[in-house]
């Protein structure tokens, strides 16, 4: 054996799959894994993992770092910190709780849903162990951890996630969750439909996904007609089938399909705007046969110019305060003859006066027409 080693090392070694664990709500994203068994330098840190928990608990998560041992920060680097932290197969994963009011929070959540394979966890650590002879160094033990830092160049080609299911293949549920909802804006409600399915007693979503050499397009078709063929010889009913092949079109579709809440939240919007127009129109009318009698009272004709602006007035009072203000008179009446319409009113002494439709349009203070 080597002669053992200690070392102070910064590198990749935290890898990722899908962005379902991104909250921004809560400022976390969900089972990041940390430290998995070998880092980009082709480091085994296998056995040291049970015993390092403790250290990345708490640790601080930083944006990118140097590699000059001693560097000072920007203040500006600090993005997050680790808890809880856990060994789950052959990696460590935890919860990255980061500062929502950081300038680049919304910039690593959205990369961490659509490109999670660009990105990864990298930690400056101090670390004991020995080049076996195969030239591999066999990590034994680390001895302490300063930082983790977000890095463009993650530990696999699979990113800042990976799959909680370490040694086990991905499930039917799993593989249609990754999928870019801007590609497939059905993903949602084909996850809710399939939910509710079976073949054979068994949920379909926990189903194994089988990849192959094929395009997305190719393997969701593969192993949606695995899944047919399943349930034809699990003698599952035509119900069930059908769901199988509407939700593959769904998919492939590439249209959103709307959600029974967002269905029902539709519905809903539209009675009330229905309602809404219901009682402006009655409203309209109310207001309507308020002047049109108002008019009458005070002996005008009803088909009056005025009555326009009185349906303006919310109340039948107000319409009655408006026409009483006016210098008009109680007993407006046309006069017929000549080309012009001619209106008579009483002025406040009694006396007779006479106007014309201009006149009276100017005292009722609307436009002429």
């Amino acid at each position: 054996m080597s002669k053992q080693k200690q070392l102070r090392v910064k590198e990749a070694v935290g890898v990722a799959q899908h962005a379902r664990q991104v909250d921004r709500e809560s400022g976390v994203i969900r089972m990041v894994q940390i430290c998995g068994p070998l880092s980009r330098n082709g480091r085994n840190y296998a056995a040291a993992l049970d015993s390092a928990v403790g250290l990345y608990e708490g640790v601080k998560v930083n944006i990118d770092h140097g590699f000059a041992p001693g560097e000072e920060r920007s203040f500006l680097a600090g993005f997050g910190v680790l808890r809880n932290v856990k060994r789950q197969g052959d990696a460590l994963y935890g919860d990255l709780h980061f500062l929502k009011s950081h300038q680049l929070a919304e910039l690593v959540c959205e990369r961490a849903e659509r490109f999670p394979e660009t990105f990864g966890l990298s930690h400056d650590a101090d670390i004991d162990g020995y080049v076996d002879d195969a030239g591999v160094f066999q990590v034994t033990k680390i001895i302490a951890v300063r930082s983790v830092d977000l890095v463009g160049e993650p530990a696999t080609a699979r990113g800042i996630f990976e799959s909680e299911r370490t040694g086990m293949k991905t499930t039917i549920g799993e593989r249609i969750a990754s999928l870019d909802a801007t590609a497939y804006p059905a993903r949602d409600a084909v996850l809710a439909k399939l939910q509710e399915l079976e073949i054979d007693g068994e949920p379909i979503l926990e189903r194994p996904w089988e990849e192959g050499d094929q395009t997305p397009g190719e393997a969701l078709a593969t192993n949606f007609r695995t899944l047919v063929i399943a349930a034809l010889d699990a003698q599952e009913s035509a119900d069930v089938i059908h769901a199988i092949c509407k939700t593959l079109e769904q998919l492939q579709s590439g249209e959103a399909v709307d959600s029974p809440q967002a269905v029902e939240e539709s519905r809903r919007n539209q009675i009330l705007a229905t309602l809404r127009e219901v009682t402006r129109r009655l409203d309209f009318l109310e207001r309507d046969q308020w002047a049109a009698s108002v008019l009458e009272s005070a002996g005008m004709p009803s088909d009056s110019p005025l009555r326009q602006q009185l349906r303006t007035l919310t109340t039948r009072a107000e319409m009655e305060a408006f026409v009483d203000a006016s210098d008009l008179g109680p007993a407006l009446a046309p006069i017929a003859g000549g080309e012009i319409s001619i209106w008579e009113s009483n002025a406040p002494d009694g006396e007779s006066l006479h106007r014309t439709r201009e006149q009276m349009y100017a005292a009722w203070g609307i436009g002429s027409k």
